[in-house]
C-alpha cells in the first residue's frame, strides 16, 4: 500500500506541467526564432549600449537588455538545441547561443558587483574553491 502511494505521488508529480518531457525544436521553429532573436544589428546595438554600461555606467535600455533572465536562458538553450536540429544553420546557432550566453554572464556579473560578491568570488577562487 504505501508502495502504491509512493508511485502514485510521483506520477503525479512529474506528469504536472512544470516537468513536461521536453522536445527538440523543429527546423521551422530554429530559423523563425534566430531570425526573431539574433542578427548583427541586435547584437551589436546590445554589445555598444553594454560598453558604454561598463565604461560610463549609462544603463543599457536595449530590447534585449530588458528580457528577463528566464528568457535569455531559455532563448540560449533552444538555439544550442536548433544546432543538433539543423546542421545547415548550426554557425548562425551556435552565435546566437553564444550572444545569449553572453548576456547571461553580463547580468550575474552585474548582480555579483551590485551585491559586492565579486571581491569573494575572487578571494575564494584564489584559495582554490572551485
Amino acid at each position: 500500500m504505501r508502495t502504491s502511494i509512493f508511485l502514485a505521488a510521483l506520477t503525479l508529480l512529474f506528469c504536472t506541467p512544470g516537468f513536461a518531457q521536453k522536445h527538440a525544436p523543429t527546423v521551422d521553429v530554429c530559423r523563425a526564432d534566430v531570425a526573431v532573436w539574433y542578427n548583427t544589428d541586435i547584437s551589436t546595438e546590445y554589445y555598444d549600449a553594454q560598453r558604454l554600461w561598463d565604461t560610463d555606467k549609462v544603463p543599457n535600455r536595449t530590447d534585449i537588455a530588458k528580457l528577463p533572465i528566464q528568457e535569455a536562458t531559455a532563448r540560449q538553450g533552444e538555439m544550442l538545441d536548433c544546432t543538433k536540429v539543423d546542421e545547415e544553420k548550426k554557425e548562425i546557432y551556435f552565435k546566437a547561443s553564444d550572444f545569449y550566453y553572453n548576456i547571461l554572464a553580463d547580468r550575474v556579473m552585474q548582480f555579483m558587483v551590485r551585491h559586492k560578491l565579486w571581491d569573494q568570488f575572487r578571494k575564494e577562487d584564489a584559495a582554490g574553491q572551485r
